[in-house]
This record gives C-alpha cells, sequence and structure tokens, in this order.
C-alpha cells in the first residue's frame, strides 16, 4: 500500500507556494475560483463573472494565467475558466507550430 502524503506536510498547495500567490487578489476566495462537485451551468454563470471580476484587479494576474496553462489547472485561474484556458493554449500551440513551419520554409 502507498503511503497517503498530507499536504500539509508538503507546506500546502502547490499553488500557495509561487512567489505571486501572496499578493493575489483572490486569497481565501476558493470557492468562487473552484466549482463544486456537480455544479450547474446556472450556478457556474453566476459565479465566473464574480470571480472574473476579481481576477481584473489582481496585480498577479499575468503569472498566475501562466502558470494555470502550464500546469493544466481546474478552476478559474487568471481570468480564465478551463475551456478559455484550453482554447488559448491552443491557440498559442498553433501559432507556434506555424511560426516554427516559416522558419523552416526560410
Amino acid at each position: 500500500m502507498e503511503p497517503v502524503v498530507v499536504l500539509a506536510a508538503l507546506g500546502g498547495s502547490r499553488w500557495t507556494q509561487q512567489d505571486w500567490f501572496e499578493e493575489s487578489a483572490c486569497k481565501g476566495m476558493t470557492d468562487l475560483f473552484f466549482p463544486p462537485a456537480g455544479e450547474r451551468e446556472a450556478a457556474r454563470l453566476q459565479r465566473e463573472p464574480k470571480a472574473r471580476a476579481v481576477c481584473a484587479s489582481c496585480p498577479v494576474i499575468e503569472p498566475c494565467r501562466s502558470y494555470a496553462r502550464l500546469q493544466q489547472e481546474f478552476g478559474f485561474w487568471g481570468g480564465e475558466n478551463e475551456e478559455e484556458r484550453f482554447l488559448a493554449i491552443r491557440r498559442e500551440r498553433r501559432l507556434a507550430a506555424h511560426l516554427q513551419q516559416e522558419r523552416a520554409a526560410g
């Protein structure tokens, strides 16, 4: 049987260990940024604009967004929900591939 690692023993969640987290506007607002299990769309449509407003005033929105994209995080991060984050990552990959093809064609 594998040992169970307690998050507190590791110093908390990995996102709280980021340099920028202490300056985040969302600190302590977990319910707003992480949906409850089985959240219905109507509830999500009410929750996400509130989260987006907090992100809009946040001094660390860019490192938060970058972190969430890199780590493929769940929830609302850096002004993006999971769907928006996935689409942004996809756009970035397509652009990188296109630029690489242009360079190769020289």
